[in-house]
């Protein structure tokens, strides 16, 4: 039997549809280090004083909790473990491109949801010196006057000209 060609066959799909998204392969972006440990150790106990609260009431309505000391000795509990848990867990890092901002892990080269290489891992607020940083080099590099009459996306009649 002679060979047919099949005119259904398919090319490579490409990126996009294998979802490998690489919008930013070769750009530089870091880690973003999440919250302060003393912010998520507040969150922490917030949240294990809720679940204590929680089993204290269970506790009070199946009669396994008789008195205020065991009352506050649970509550105690979940609080210090929700806290441990708050500041030592594990951390969730973000991209810092600003179109991304997907979690990547701490030991990540490069980022899985748009292709930037990581130069390092930063803390927020070093991220947003390095932004303003930026801004203020893009600032001092344009070439637009100060005028009192432009107002934004409108010109005054001298600068319109230019």
């Amino acid at each position: 039997m002679p060979f047919v060609p099949n005119d259904d066959v398919r090319e490579r799909p490409s990126a996009d549809e294998r979802g490998e998204t690489t919008r930013n392969a070769g750009q530089t972006a870091y880690r973003i280090e999440p919250s302060r440990t003393s912010t998520r150790l507040l969150i922490g106990g917030w949240l294990g004083s809720i679940v204590g609260f929680v089993v204290t009431f269970v506790g009070m309505n199946t009669g396994l909790l008789h008195d205020a000391k065991s009352f506050m000795v649970v509550i105690g509990v979940f609080v210090a473990v929700g806290a441990f848990m708050g500041a030592f867990g594990q951390r969730a890092y973000r991209c810092s491109d600003v179109t991304c901002r997907a979690l990547v892990p701490d030991d990540a080269s490069v980022c899985a949801a748009c292709g930037s290489s990581f130069a390092g891992t930063i803390k927020a607020g070093e991220w947003r010196r390095l932004q303003e940083e930026e801004f203020e080099r893009n600032a001092t590099a344009m070439d637009f006057p100060d005028c009192a009459d432009c107002k934004p996306e409108e010109p005054c009649a001298v600068h319109a000209v230019m």
